[in-house]
C-alpha cells in the first residue's frame, strides 16, 4: 500500500505489511533506499502530498495527531492567503471535541486578518485551558483585541490553570492607556495576592506594572493580617510591593516616588511599620540602582 509519494521520496509497506520501505529520488533517479520494521498491531497511515490540497482539505488536516501535517497544512493557509479556508477555520474554532486543533484554528485566523471578536470572547469561556491561554495570546498580538477582553481580564486572574493567569498578568500590562491605570493596577494586586508565589507570575506583573507603580504598591500595602496563613501571604505580597516600589525608585518618577513615600508616611503612622518599611526600602534600593555606587 502506498502511503506518501513526493518529488524526493517514496514510502511503501512491503513483506504483507510487517516492513516499512523508504525510497529516496533525485533528478528522477533513486539514490538510497531504506527499511524499517512496521510498529506491530499499527494500521498503516495515509499521507497525502499537501500542495494539490483545496482550503476545506487543508483546514481538516489541521485536526491530524501529527504535528508536521499540521504545521505544514498551515503554512500553505497562510502562503496561499486564501479567504475560501475561513468559514471551516471559524467552525472548527468553536468545535469543542478538538481542542488543540481548536488553538490552532485561532491562530490560523488571526495571521489571515480574519479572527471576529465574537469567536475570541467565545474562546476565552472554553473548558479547555489551553484554548483560554491561545486566546488571550491571540488577543495580546494588537491593542484593539487587547482592548475587546478587557472586561474578561479580573475574571480570570482566578482561573484554576496556572498558565491562563500568567497570561492574563502578561496582557494586563497591554493595557497602557491612563484611563485603565486604576483598572490595571487593582487587577495586579488581585493576581499577586493569588499567585504570591509564584516566580513566573511575579515576574510578569512587575513587567506588566510599568506606568502604575505607585497605584500598584498602594494597593498591595492594604493587605490584611491575621493567623500564620495570612502572615506568610502577607510576607510574599510585601516583596513584590518592595520590589514594585524599587521600579519606581529607579524611573526617576517623581510623582509615582512622593505618592509611595506618602503612603509609607501613612502606614508608619498606622502601626504599620513592616508594610511602611517595605515601600520605603524599595524606593531606597530603587535609587541605588538608578544611580551605581552609591551609598546604602
Amino acid at each position: 500500500k502506498w502511503l506518501f509519494e513526493s518529488d524526493h521520496s517514496v514510502l511503501k509497506a512491503v513483506d504483507q505489511g510487517k516492513k516499512l520501505e523508504m525510497q529516496r529520488f533525485r533528478q528522477g533517479k533513486p539514490v538510497k533506499q531504506l527499511t524499517f520494521d512496521y510498529p506491530p498491531d499499527s494500521a498503516p497511515l495515509e499521507i497525502i502530498g499537501p500542495r494539490g490540497l483545496g482550503a476545506e482539505d487543508l483546514v481538516g488536516r489541521l485536526e491530524s495527531p501529527n504535528g508536521s501535517v499540521r504545521e505544514t497544512a498551515q503554512r500553505l493557509i497562510l502562503e496561499r492567503r486564501d479567504r475560501n479556508a475561513v468559514p471551516r477555520l471559524e467552525s472548527l474554532a468553536r468545535d469543542v471535541e478538538r481542542n488543540a486543533a481548536r488553538a490552532t484554528a485561532l491562530w490560523t485566523l488571526h495571521a489571515l486578518g480574519a479572527l471576529r471578536p465574537e469567536l475570541l470572547a467565545t474562546a476565552l469561556e472554553a473548558g479547555e485551558a489551553r484554548v483560554r491561554e491561545t486566546a488571550l495570546r491571540v488577543a495580546r498580538e494588537g491593542k484593539e483585541q487587547v482592548a475587546r477582553v478587557r472586561s474578561r481580564l479580573a475574571g480570570l486572574i482566578w482561573d484554576a490553570d496556572p498558565g491562563v493567569r500568567l497570561q492574563v498578568v502578561l496582557a494586563l500590562g497591554d493595557m497602557r492607556d491612563p484611563d485603565g491605570v486604576l483598572v490595571r493596577s487593582e487587577a495586579l494586586a488581585a493576581a499577586v495576592r493569588r499567585d504570591a508565589a509564584d516566580p513566573w507570575i511575579v515576574s510578569a506583573a512587575l513587567s506588566s506594572s510599568r506606568g502604575a507603580e505607585s497605584f500598584l504598591v498602594h494597593r498591595l500595602l492594604q493587605v490584611e493580617t491575621g493567623g500564620e496563613g495570612r502572615a506568610k501571604g502577607e510576607e510574599a505580597v510585601l516583596a513584590v510591593a518592595r520590589e514594585v516600589a524599587a521600579l519606581a525608585g529607579a524611573s526617576d518618577e517623581p510623582d509615582a516616588i512622593q505618592s509611595i513615600l506618602a503612603d509609607a508616611g501613612r502606614l508608619l503612622d498606622a502601626g504599620g511599620p513592616s508594610r511602611a518599611f517595605a515601600a520605603a526600602d524599595g524606593l531606597a534600593a530603587g535609587a541605588d540602582r538608578r544611580v551605581p555606587g552609591r551609598a546604602a
